[in-house]
């Protein structure tokens, strides 16, 4: 359980770090200064929603998964 709230976490944060990135890379750093908070905003909560997403449903299978051996 932990590996897996390890690699949630990883892959949440990988998220919020590469796509300001990549956004930079297609867009140009001129569309990105303009627009910065706005590309913050927008991946901080998709980041959030994608971490909370996981993780419930990390929860739920694994409650679900005990009460199967039991």
């Amino acid at each position: 359980m932990k590996k897996k709230k390890k690699r949630i976490v990883v892959k949440s944060i990988s998220f919020i770090v590469l796509f300001p990135l990549l956004y930079v890379l297609f867009l140009g750093w001129q569309a990105f200064s303009e627009k910065s908070f706005d590309v913050a905003g927008i991946v901080l909560i998709s980041g959030v929603l994608m971490f909370l997403a996981e993780y419930i449903s990390l929860k739920r299978s694994y409650a679900k998964n005990k009460e199967l051996l039991d």
